[in-house]
């Protein structure tokens, strides 16, 4: 294995509050209704077609919705902080050898942002679309532009549509529990590891370079 693939919101950065804030000021912006903090833990076990009827947004406006709120996230970052052991595991990945990339829906800018703000410095790309259901095509990208065989890459990500991009690109991911999807979501698409703690990353990759 050479490359790790990183989600961003929810996986690196702990940014739920910040999310939560922000699509309450869309639901102003564009009249849905106000998403409550207690109703968050039920929406971690829907998908995000679900979870957008519940909140009465059509999917239809999920493109300039997602665009919106990378712009409104760009005045929110100072404020999100990293995942605690985030930072010493990209460290640690990076000691070890292994290229570091992120893709996100985020904008490239907010997330440039964030990792200058905190000093992390071991990624190397940043791959980013607004397009939230496109993540396989960006990973078939990365792989032919660094000329990545499957077994040569893994993915670590928190939500369902992450390992749904996996499973159609035919890499290995590693579901998160700390992030935004709870376990009900992501189950029926059957991630190949979990991790409970960024630690448990460490231990994931190191055994997987073992028995490559």
């Amino acid at each position: 294995m050479k490359h790790i693939l990183f989600d961003f919101d929810g996986t690196i950065a702990d940014s739920e509050q910040a999310a939560l804030a922000i699509i309450n000021q869309l639901a102003d912006r564009h009249g849905y209704r106000h998403l409550r903090r207690e109703e968050v833990e039920n929406l971690r076990h829907m998908t995000i077609r679900d979870r957008f009827r519940v909140l009465g947004l059509p999917m239809r406006k999920l493109p300039g919705w997602a665009k919106e709120y990378n712009e409104l996230f760009g005045d929110a970052v100072g404020k999100v902080n990293p995942i605690a052991g985030m930072p010493e595991l990209l460290a640690s990945l990076h000691v070890q050898g292994y290229a570091i990339s992120i893709l996100s829906s985020n904008a490239e800018g907010n997330i440039r942002h964030f990792l200058d703000r905190h000093a992390i410095d071991q990624v190397q790309d940043v791959l980013c679309s607004h397009r939230i259901f496109s993540k396989a095509r960006m990973i078939r990208r990365h792989m032919r532009r660094h000329r990545l065989g499957v077994d040569d890459i893994i993915y670590v990500g928190d939500e369902h549509r992450d390992v749904v991009a996996c499973k159609k690109a035919g890499v290995r991911v590693i579901w998160v529990r700390w992030g935004f999807d709870g376990y009900a979501a992501v189950a029926p698409e059957q991630p190949d590891f979990m991790a409970d703690s960024p630690a448990d990353i460490l231990h994931i990759v190191g055994a997987e370079a073992v028995t490559a």
